[in-house]
C-alpha cells in the first residue's frame, strides 16, 4: 500500500459472527480502497466503526454462515 494514500474500506463483501472467549464478536470482509478484491481481509466490525466512523456499509453485505475463505463465494449485494 502507497503511504501517501490512507488505508480506508471500500465495501463490506460479507459478514459473520465468531466465538471469543465466550462472546459474539461480529466480523466484516472488508475490501480496502486501491487494493484488489483478493486482499480483502476480515476485520472486528467494532473496530472499523471506531476506525472509520463515516463508514456505514453493514446493510449492503450479506451475511454468511460459517464464514468464508479468502476470496470464495462472496456475495455482494
Amino acid at each position: 500500500v502507497d503511504e501517501k494514500e490512507p488505508v480506508a474500506p471500500e465495501a463490506i463483501l460479507a459478514t459473520r459472527e465468531e466465538q471469543r472467549n465466550g462472546k459474539t464478536i461480529s466480523e466484516w470482509l472488508i475490501h480496502w480502497k486501491a487494493q484488489p478484491v483478493e486482499k480483502a481481509t476480515w476485520e472486528a466490525a467494532e473496530t472499523i466503526k471506531e476506525k472509520f466512523p463515516s463508514f456505514c456499509l453493514e446493510d449492503k453485505a450479506e451475511t454468511s454462515e460459517g464464514g468464508l475463505d479468502g476470496g470464495r463465494g462472496i456475495t455482494v449485494k
